[in-house]
């Protein structure tokens, strides 16, 4: 994990990133790093932001919806999925590869910050 956080720190991506933060870009967004279910989806639309931008492996979205079922339809509706290119393989949870981690990084930051909303939340 130490080498990660060494890589992470490195690339132009997530310096990027962190100077955005810096420059509040972010500001009023609630950002979590990590898989959906990392942070409980329901603890989410406790805040008063009007969507939730969801950025998933392909082939996930149609079992990540499913886990949905059980929230208002109100809450669904706050939901964006967006599905990354490269499908999420059986492993892929256990893989803290540096290499692997950063490239899935930089799919989902490209993936994210290129989606029109976000484009036009920031512009």
């Amino acid at each position: 994990m130490d080498e990660f956080r060494r890589h992470a720190g490195e690339t132009d991506l997530s310096l990027k990133f962190k100077e955005d933060l810096g420059n509040h870009i972010y500001d009023g967004f609630q950002l979590d790093g990590g898989m959906t279910n990392n942070a409980l989806i329901r603890n989410v639309f406790h805040h008063s932001g009007e969507r939730v931008i969801i950025i998933g492996y392909n082939g996930s979205r149609d079992e990540y919806l499913e886990c949905l079922k059980a929230l208002p339809v109100s809450e669904r509706e706050r939901i964006i999925y967006i599905s990354a290119d490269e499908p999420f393989g059986v492993s892929d949870t256990y893989n803290f590869d540096p290499k692997f981690l950063s490239q899935r990084f930089q799919e989902g930051y490209e993936k994210g910050i290129n989606y029109p909303l976000v484009k036009l939340i920031s512009a």
